[in-house]
């Protein structure tokens, strides 16, 4: 996804600009995606879980429109402390959206509720973190060639903390209460959601 902020960035032709962008987006937005639903399949809670079909994929447009919004913002030729902040905090937002609109579409004979500090606390780690990741963007725009890819990985290594961290600390802030007969609407086993998973990495 850093990698093609790049192309969108040197694209002077606004089509294939939108085109470069809409692309990024959702490289960024389905890899955050990804990484929300496999670890969900790693927790394990004695009670079954599937995943309610139309609020998986809405979290992860989420995710893909918060990015390519973030990614906008940043590629330009000047990216301001104010523009950075912003982007960083649209990016964090949508990573959050993700998480808990995912955590929504589980389907399970429990319910869910929050701790509000922790809740907003992974807020605030996904977008400061965010914000540090697409700053390196910047960085690798202005730098010379060689260190470009440098600045990409280190990017990638940031972003993908502001991910996991952010997905982490929503954990620690969810309590799950056992409601027997409380599972409604049309799901995906865990099985099926592990392939769905795979195949949208695969397509990436």
């Amino acid at each position: 996804a850093f990698h093609l902020v790049s192309r969108v960035r040197e694209s002077l032709n606004p089509v294939r600009r939108a085109i470069w962008l809409a692309i990024a987006g959702l490289a960024m937005g389905f890899g955050i995606w990804a990484m929300h639903f496999i670890a969900i399949l790693a927790v394990e809670i004695p009670v079954p879980i599937e995943f309610d079909v139309a609020l998986t994929l809405l979290s992860a447009m989420f995710a893909a429109l918060a990015s390519a919004a973030a990614f906008a913002f940043v590629a330009r030729d000047r990216i301001g402390p104010a523009r950075l902040l912003f982007a960083g905090t649209v990016l964090g937002g949508g990573i959050g959206l993700m998480h808990y609109t995912g955590m929504v579409a589980l389907r399970m004979p429990a319910r869910i509720a929050y701790d509000p500090w922790l809740f907003l606390l992974s807020v605030a780690v996904a977008a400061g973190f965010a914000t540090a990741a697409l700053a390196i963007i910047g960085r690798m725009q202005t730098s010379v060639s060689r260190f470009r890819l440098l600045w990409q990985i280190c990017g990638a290594a940031v972003m993908g903390l502001a991910i996991v961290l952010m997905h982490y600390t929503g954990m620690f802030a969810t309590y799950f209460f056992p409601e027997p007969g409380r599972m409604v609407g049309r799901a995906l086993n865990s099985d099926l959601m592990a392939l769905f998973v795979g195949f949208a990495t695969l397509m990436l």
